[in-house]
């Protein structure tokens, strides 16, 4: 009820003290190219029910008919006065009158054409239970969406891949969370947004909280499920999975899959790779479930079958190499996000490692990161029988790296490394254990490449049953 009143009051007050504005705005519209003032395309609104929208028109008459729903700063159906109107989102002020007819509100998520509410998951739909409004959380985070789709190719999909994911995400975070204060704090966010063009809050302030952050919760779920899926499989690497899903419980929490790049390297912990893309749910249960089943396209070595996988792994050596490629292509493009490489300690022994290290020095790639799985163990036997690499942080400090060394069980020490930044390429030492924390696979190198039993598979639930208690 206050929301509603106060949706009211501000609204009839806005389109008083606005309307000198309006008039003008008009005025030039019609001058430009003779057509209507306004847009009034199709959204849809709260249960689903359609409305048409206010907004000054920004671009060509039946701009629809000659382009996708996505639009970036440099799409050429935009009007010369439609540039300057997006770029201050005045175009969106005339939405005053939907907020005043009822079919908006000031805070809100922003209603959307009926292409992407068809494609609205179960838990999505909860969206459509609230009036959409002039602005949201998602709105703060992407207040300059027509920026990030400018030379795209492709604009529709990468609007897709690279925002939409997290728009929906935060618009579901406005609806678990809406109150009247946190309206007039979003409210104030988007004033000071729109004056200043600066971004008051970050992606990872705004997540904060929502996500389940129990590390070791979300670690244990991922043994389970990677253990189910190792054993109905039979087949290997259960140990060399178990000792990096610590590291990739806290790097998949952190990274952004829109704009970050993760390159498991040690590709044959692929089954622990598919369980964290199912949790943020780019793969499906029943593709996941495939892991290594006959015709299954989920194999027990990661292969680039998805967008969210952007390069093979398991070939010692080769991720570092794919890593570096991306981190110096978002340099050139000026793309922002980092990579993340997760490597073995046996691809200490690669050539491909070092020379891509030097390289990785030598362009100052800030936005890359290597985490090094560092059990001790390879697949014949213990790391420094087969080939020494110690000191392994000297080495890599010689080379030009920003080194930090942590314990790859201990959350809080994976989260701090992980966030830290440097003026260079960073590598993360962590320490782990094989197999941990099964009490019988735990620096046990036969879980290499062992299959599982009946009697050890029900063992390992049993101690990761335990372990979570």
């Amino acid at each position: 009820m206050i929301k509603r009143l106060f949706d009211i009051v501000f609204s009839i007050i806005g389109l008083l003290i606005l309307s000198p504005l309006f008039l003008i705005i008009a005025i030039l519209i019609k001058k430009e190219d003779g057509g209507p003032v306004f847009y009034r395309g199709v959204r849809v609104g709260r249960y689903g029910k359609p409305f048409k929208i206010f907004k000054f028109r920004t671009m060509v008459v039946d701009a629809e008919k000659i382009g996708g729903p996505s639009t970036a700063d440099d799409d050429p159906r935009l009007t010369k006065i439609g540039k300057k109107l997006r770029k201050y989102k005045l175009d969106e002020l005339p939405q005053l009158i939907n907020v005043l007819k009822g079919e908006m509100s000031l805070v809100g998520p922003r209603p959307e054409v009926q292409y992407y509410v068809d494609m609205f998951t179960e838990e999505e739909k909860v969206i459509l239970t609230v009036r959409p409004g002039i602005t949201d959380w998602a709105s703060l985070w992407d207040s300059d969406e027509g920026a990030i789709l400018a030379g795209s190719p492709d604009p529709e999909k990468t609007y897709m891949e690279k925002i939409r994911p997290t728009k929906l995400k935060l618009q579901l975070k406005y609806v678990k969370e809406a109150n009247f204060l946190t309206d007039l704090k979003i409210i104030l966010l988007t004033i000071l947004t729109v004056l200043t063009k600066k971004r008051f809050v970050q992606l990872e302030e705004l997540t904060e909280g929502s996500d389940n952050r129990d590390y070791k919760k979300i670690a244990t779920d991922a043994r389970k499920k990677v253990l189910e899926l190792i054993y109905k499989a039979q087949t290997s690497h259960i140990g060399s999975n178990f000792s990096c899903i610590d590291i990739l419980t806290v790097l998949f929490e952190k990274a952004n899959l829109e704009i970050d790049k993760i390159v498991l390297s040690k590709g044959w912990a692929a089954a622990s790779l598919y369980y964290f893309l199912w949790r943020k749910g780019k793969i499906s249960t029943e593709e996941l479930n495939s892991y290594c089943q006959p015709g299954s396209k989920f194999i027990g070595l990661v292969e680039p079958i998805i967008p969210d996988i952007p390069a093979a792994g398991g070939s010692m050596g080769f991720g570092l190499p794919f890593g570096v490629g991306f981190a110096l292509a978002k340099k050139i493009k000026k793309e922002g996000g980092r990579v993340y490489v997760v490597m073995s300690d046996g691809e200490m022994d690669c050539g491909t490692t070092w020379e891509s290290a030097l390289i990785a020095a030598h362009h100052r790639l800030d936005n890359l990161t290597v985490i090094i799985d560092n059990n001790g163990l390879q697949a014949m036997g213990e790391k420094d029988k087969i080939l020494k690499i110690k000191p392994l942080e000297d080495k890599w400090k010689s080379f030009g790296w920003e080194v930090k060394r942590i314990n790859g069980h201990n959350f809080n020490e994976i989260e701090e490394a992980l966030l830290s930044k440097s003026n260079g390429p960073t590598v993360i030492i962590a320490d782990t254990i094989k197999g941990y924390p099964i009490s019988f696979m735990s620096g046990n190198n036969l879980y290499h490449y062992k299959y599982l039993s009946e009697e050890e598979y029900q063992k390992a639930l049993e101690e990761l049953r335990k372990w979570e208690r």
